[in-house]
Parts: structure tokens; C-alpha cells; sequence
């Protein structure tokens, strides 16, 4: 955000944005921008929590399907000053949007080895296993009349009910978590749309030089959200918060700088292409980035039945592609 700042502020001389709010080059803090970034802050604060409780297969499917959703289902409204996104033919993009929740779909189905969702079906498992076992050997030891056995196998078929409710119960909280992400992420690009919609684009302006002023309001967004995040966080844990290893930092630093780009020319995307198009053509991308790397270079995704999944999958969002930009064209 502060780079496209720095960036923004050249201004070559006779160039003037007729009917946009600020001339030239100058740095654009649009009230829509803040709302773009602060909506996907608040998305991404719920990812690692409900990966925790439902793992990453499962979660990427739902939030995923539901951001296409959400944003194809705003590309077809006339509200808050949007206008609906041109197809033709208009069931070529219905039907794209149709496959690539249904390839997400496919992919929850895919059994990773690092998925943890898989370490909690374990659990789950060995529950139901002392839960037969506990209720046999009750009632056998009642049946002996060995009382004390007879209570110890009692307590473990009481613990075992308490840990089978408590996770469903973080179940019941990943799914809801991973909805509301979902919705976040498949808003996000609204208000730029409406942004958009408010300040046409000048004739000899090109995409990329017309959005770039917009993407310091998305990050500042994003900045202010997370650096409010983190504040509540160091409040609840009494400035004692986990502090990240030491080598996990430049990593992290530059899967962020990453991130940026990728955001950039997502809403350069959705800027030309329009929610229904440049949204879900960008999510498909990613997540047939995300497939190739789980695949050739983690190999976390082993088995004939779990490869056969992801192959689905792949074609099913390859698919997609080509409907979306069938309708767009």
C-alpha cells in the first residue's frame, strides 16, 4: 500500500483525469477503499481459526463457494449504485459460477496428509471406539459385579460423550465461521465496483493506471483492521501474545508482498472483467496455483481415489474458466 503511495505521487505533466475526484497521479483515500480493505481484514482473521476446527479442505470449499457466490449474486443486482455485469450468453456465466463451487466441492472430498481435519476425524473415531467399548465393559462389569471397573469405564464413556459434543460443536463453529468468510471475501470488491461506477474511467486512461490509485485506500483498509486486531489481541492475552519464530518472518513478509500483487491484479480483474467474471476467474486461478504446489512439490495428496478427486476438480474449474470468459466475450 505505502509502495502504490510513493508511486502515485509522480505526475507526468498535461495528463488530467477529467470527472475524477483528485487530478493526475495524485494519492486517492477513498471511503470505498477503507470498506474493501477492512471487509477482507475481517474475512482473513477467521481463516485460521476455522482451518483449526474444520481443516483446510473442507474450509477452502466453503469459503470458497460462497465468495463466488456472493460476488457473481452482486454482479447480477442493482443496488447500492451497481448495475448488472453484461453476459452473453447469461446462462454461460451462471453455469461457470455452477461448476467452480462445484469443483470446490470435489476438493473437500480430497484427504490431505497434512489436512486436520483428517487428525479430528481420527479423534472422532477413537471416541466412537471407547464409546462401544465403555458401554460393553459397563455393562459386563455391572453384570460381575466388579463396581469399581464397572465406574472407571463409566467415566471414560461420560469423557468420551463430552469430547464427541465439544467437537462437534467447533464443527458447527468452523462451517459458520467459514460462511461468514466467505460472504466477507466475496463482498470485498463491492465497493470498488460502485467506486467505479462513480468515477468512469477517462478515455487514454489505462486499467492499471486508473486502479492503482485505488489500491493505497484498499491496503490502508486492511492495515488500520489488522493493526486494531492485533491491539485487542495484545489487550486479551495481557501483552503476552505468541510471538512468531524468528525464521518464520521473512517468509511471511514475502508470502504478504505476494499476497499484495495478487490482490492488485485481482482488482484490476474485477475492475474490466465485473464481479461475476473477474472474481471467480481469479479465485479458480488460485486454486489451481494451490493444487499444482499441493500435488508436485508438498505431496500432500496421496492415494489413487484422493488424486482422482483433485483431477476432477481441476477439470470441473477449468470448465468454469471457459464459461466465464465465454460470457464475458
Amino acid at each position: 500500500g505505502f509502495a502504490t503511495l510513493i508511486w502515485a505521487e509522480r505526475r507526468p505533466d498535461g495528463m488530467d483525469y477529467d470527472g475524477f475526484p483528485l487530478p493526475d497521479y495524485s494519492v486517492l483515500l477513498s471511503t470505498q477503499g477503507l470498506v474493501g480493505g477492512v471487509v477482507w481484514a475481517l474475512g482473513n482473521l477467521l481463516t485460521v481459526p476455522l482451518v483449526q476446527r474444520i481443516g483446510v479442505g473442507l474450509g477452502l470449499s466453503i469459503w470458497g463457494g460462497t465468495s463466488m457466490v456472493t460476488s457473481f449474486a452482486f454482479s447480477r443486482m442493482s443496488i447500492f449504485g451497481l448495475e448488472p455485469d453484461a453476459l452473453h450468453p447469461p446462462a454461460a456465466g451462471y453455469f461457470g459460477a455452477i461448476l467452480g463451487v462445484a469443483s470446490l466441492a470435489v476438493f473437500s472430498q480430497v484427504e490431505s496428509d497434512s489436512d486436520s481435519g483428517a487428525v479430528a476425524l481420527g479423534h472422532e473415531v477413537v471416541s466412537e471406539h471407547l464409546l462401544s467399548e465403555g458401554q460393553g465393559a459397563a455393562s459386563a462389569a455391572v453384570g460381575s459385579g466388579e463396581e469399581d471397573e464397572a465406574d472407571e469405564h463409566a467415566d471414560e464413556l461420560s469423557q468420551a460423550q463430552s469430547d464427541k459434543e465439544k467437537r462437534r460443536k467447533r464443527s458447527v463453529e468452523g462451517v459458520a465461521m467459514a460462511v461468514v468468510a466467505g460472504l466477507l471475501y466475496g463482498f470485498q470488491f463491492v465497493p470498488l465496483t460502485i467506486h467505479g461506477h462513480q468515477y468512469p474511467q477517462p478515455e487514454g486512461v489505462g486499467p492499471v493506471t486508473y486502479q492503482i490509485r485505488f489500491f493505497f485506500s484498499q491496503f490502508v483498509g486492511i492495515f488500520l483492521t489488522s493493526f486494531v486486531a492485533f491491539a485487542i489481541y495484545a489487550i486479551a492475552t495481557r501483552n503476552r501474545p505468541f510471538i512468531v519464530p524468528a525464521p518464520a518472518v521473512l517468509p511471511s513478509i514475502a508470502s504478504g508482498m505476494m499476497w499484495a500483487v495478487a490482490c492488485m491484479g485481482s482488482m484490476i480483474a474485477v475492475a474490466e472483467l465485473g464481479l461475476g467474471i473477474g472474481f471467480p476467474l481469479t479465485s479458480n486461478g488460485s486454486f489451481l496455483v494451490n493444487a499444482f504446489w499441493s500435488i508436485f512439490y508438498f505431496r500432500e495428496v496421496q492415494g489413487k481415489r484422493n488424486l482422482q478427486l483433485f483431477a476432477v476438480a481441476g477439470v470441473l474449474n477449468i470448465a468454469s474458466c471457459l464459461c466465464l470468459a465465454v460470457a464475458r466475450s
